[in-house]
């Protein structure tokens, strides 16, 4: 795939796999889709020359030791055979899973960019060289599933937002992209928003924000998180159709939406979360330029 999409774009790409039958394969799918830039060979890419190229992306193998694993020291090229192909090759790309940890010194050179569609974060990528444009910062970067486009959102990782004294008018969830990257502090930053908790990635605030990086939620009306409460509200709502999240408490959401099924013909959700030491039930309306299709 990763190959497909650069010869798409006019570059003359040449892709290296250890095994046959993944580099025929490879080539078979590069001819059926008249990929004539691309071309697949069978070799140990830490035997290659790499000065000759203008750049090189890894896809590292995460089943060397047989299970699956988002720890680098067990990816196969090893750290060790990296580093090597990043003195050859200054301007590489690694693609890794969202939870992998870098080395620090790998840290402070590269540019550690979050990939995310939807409402998932589906991979990492560590850019070096001329390929990083903000070197020892993250990125977070999502996709519109209609429109293609891509929102960003770059700075330092763990900023710590200032903690909310109450739920304001409306409560905000950052993308699972903007919270795998350690983001959520600049994302309260660039939006004014505060945090409801210490300890959990729901911010807050008094105005609607509108942006792909975040689902932001008008809320109808909070309460301390007790059933017989709950279920008073939702009648009082007219609450028919509920969808429960949670964050930083020990509840299974399901159980929660089976026994608050209600009668109402409105839609909710109810956020639950810790909240200046108590637990919290925010009844919210999702806010519809949020809604993506598919949702």
């Amino acid at each position: 795939g990763d190959l497909i999409g650069l010869a798409r774009r006019g570059n003359e790409v040449k892709g290296v796999d250890i095994d046959p039958i993944i580099a025929d394969l490879a080539n078979a799918n590069c001819r059926v889709l008249h990929l004539t830039a691309a071309h697949v060979i069978c070799s140990d890419v830490q035997q290659l020359d790499l000065n000759g190229f203008a750049a090189c992306h890894i896809d590292p193998d995460r089943r060397s030791e047989g299970a699956r694993t988002t720890r680098l020291q067990f990816f196969s090229p090893s750290t060790e055979a990296i580093e090597q192909m990043v003195r050859q090759q200054p301007n590489l790309a690694i693609k890794l899973a969202p939870a992998t940890e870098l080395p620090h010194h790998w840290q402070a050179a590269a540019e550690r960019q979050w990939l995310g569609r939807q409402r998932e974060c589906k991979q990492q990528v560590a850019w070096f060289g001329d390929l990083a444009h903000f070197p020892g910062q993250h990125t977070a970067a999502v996709v519109d599933t209609s429109t293609e486009d891509i929102a960003l959102l770059n700075g330092r990782p763990d900023q710590q937002p200032e903690i909310a004294p109450d739920i304001g008018d409306y409560v905000v969830e950052p993308h699972a992209t903007v919270i795998a990257a350690r983001l959520v502090g600049e994302l309260a930053r660039q939006h004014q928003l505060t945090a409801v908790d210490s300890s959990v990635a729901y911010l807050t605030c008094n105005h609607r924000v509108d942006d792909p990086l975040l689902s932001c939620f008008r809320v109808i009306e909070s309460s301390t998180f007790d059933m017989r409460q709950l279920k008073s509200l939702l009648r009082r709502h007219e609450i028919g159709k509920l969808e429960v999240k949670k964050r930083g408490v020990n509840i299974s959401p399901e159980k929660v939406t089976s026994q608050l099924a209600g009668r109402g013909h409105r839609a909710a959700t109810l956020i639950v979360t810790p909240q200046l030491g108590t637990t919290r039930a925010i009844l919210c309306s999702r806010c519809q330029a949020n809604v993506e299709a598919g949702d």
